[in-house]
């Protein structure tokens, strides 16, 4: 069946003076079905002129599997206000011929402007473990758990705010697929935070057994050992529904089953009563502000159908594509099968790791102690990244820490529109500020043409 993913699902522009243009974002759309997809129309809907889709492919567009059709969009203000609209995608996949692209943009009159941060301790970090439970991996799941305190050390330091949740790369036994805690009820919390981030707990987590888990007894031998797809259980484990909240107050799940406005089939609805609202399973786990840190632990390479470029799309986009300090993909896997025959070469985790600059480890190594700390020194820590509200003109930015004119110490990102403090001086606050310092970034909007 042809299957048909846009990314991403929605492009803000941000603010921007009248009389200029946003940056251009692009948008591609993948087939990620396993029949021919064919694309026929990509409509403006309710859009102003304000609104510009430029290089769309010549219509009707054949999509194959793994090479995505890309094209860019922009925002030029012409008034002051926020504007809404999207892009309607058709295509031939029957069970989403209609697909929606979100638009956002607001025009203002201000050319220049001044942004202020707090800098704090605790800052939020969503951590994503897959850990593989294939009939291999018992030893590895007693390594990984053993370095715990090596990872969590610096969180402790900065107190941050974290959620570490846990799942399977199984995506074959329906009730666990993408689902922290393998989705069990009986297994509560669904992740962890600082209140219950010990060493135990985090053990208890991670050591999911080795026998494909509790559902694959049903599956004829078909689980996680035969189809070990880690890239493709973290898009969904990161995805609606399992990541939606719906904000409908409840009391038990069949109060959530039985409201249509949320569940028009209740024997097919997504969503639990999580936390006294319906929502998916993983509902509350990853947060809008918070930094992204995915590990992997697999002693087989990742079968998931699509090539590796769908997936390292999908996972930059959750925090932004620019917004490279925001999500990292570590990989603890096998490397080279001349000096460790126990574990298959990860290629493509590792090919997501070196394009989202996150940690390599080998699941071969005796100890992993010294990984989970180079995983955690990226994990944790006070922030260095803050990002602007409006589009910079990178010669105008000026940058003050407490009042203090900082002239080295940082540098502007353009790609992603932030300030970046390098962090080799921790006494000097142009270099990495410290909790309760106000950091005031002034600069000039960077207006843009057509």
């Amino acid at each position: 069946m042809a299957k048909i993913s846009v990314l991403p699902g929605e492009v803000d522009f941000g603010v921007v003076t009248i009389g200029c243009c946003s940056k251009t974002f692009r948008v591609c759309l993948y087939n990620t079905g396993t029949a021919p997809l064919t694309v026929s129309g990509i409509t403006p809907s309710g859009c102003t002129a304000e609104f510009k889709v430029k290089n769309t492919p010549t219509l009707p567009k054949a999509i194959s599997a793994g090479v995505p059709v890309c094209f860019d969009t922009q925002y030029c203000a012409q008034q002051v206000g926020q504007r809404t609209c999207s892009l309607q995608i058709e295509s031939t996949d029957s069970s989403a011929p209609l697909v929606s692209v979100r638009l956002k943009g607001e025009g203002t009159n201000e050319t220049s402007h001044v942004d202020r941060f707090t800098q704090v301790s605790g800052q939020e970090v969503d951590i994503l473990f897959i850990v593989d439970d294939s009939g291999s991996m018992c030893e590895e799941q007693d390594r990984l758990a053993a370095g715990f305190d090596y990872f969590i050390q610096n969180a402790k330091v900065w107190n941050n705010d974290y959620h570490i949740g846990v799942i399977t790369p199984n995506v074959v036994a329906d009730p666990v697929i993408g689902k922290l805690n393998y989705g069990d009820p009986k297994k509560m919390p669904r992740y962890l935070t600082p209140q219950q981030g010990t060493k135990q707990k985090f053990a208890e987590f991670t050591k999911l057994g080795c026998n494909g888990g509790p559902y694959c007894s049903g599956f004829s031998g078909a689980c996680t050992d035969e189809q070990e797809s880690g890239l493709q259980a973290a898009m969904i484990a990161l995805s609606a529904p399992l990541t939606t909240d719906t904000g409908v107050p409840c009391n038990s799940d069949g109060d959530c089953k039985s409201n249509t406005s949320i569940c028009p089939d209740a024997n097919a609805c997504p969503y639990y009563c999580l936390d006294g609202t319906c929502g998916g399973w993983n509902k509350g786990f990853l947060r809008d502000n918070a930094q992204l840190e995915i590990v992997v632990l697999s002693d087989e390479e990742d079968q998931s159908p699509d090539r590796p470029a769908y997936y390292i799309d999908f996972l930059k986009n959750i925090k932004g594509y620019y917004n490279v300090n925001m999500m990292h993909f570590h990989s603890i896997v096998g490397q080279d099968p001349s000096t460790c025959s126990e574990a298959e070469p990860g290629r493509r985790y590792l090919q997501v790791s070196n394009e989202t600059n996150g940690v390599k480890g080998d699941i071969c190594a005796s100890d992993y102690g010294p990984i989970m700390e180079d995983i955690g020194d990226v994990t944790f820590g006070l922030k260095v990244q803050f990002f602007l509200s409006r589009l910079a003109n990178p010669s105008s930015v000026s940058v003050k820490v407490n009042g203090q004119q900082c002239t080295t110490g940082w540098t502007y990102d353009g790609n992603s529109n932030s300030i970046i403090f390098d962090g080799k001086n921790p006494n000097d606050p142009c270099s990495q500020p410290a909790p309760g310092q106000v950091i005031e970034v002034s600069y000039e909007m960077l207006c843009l043409k057509e």
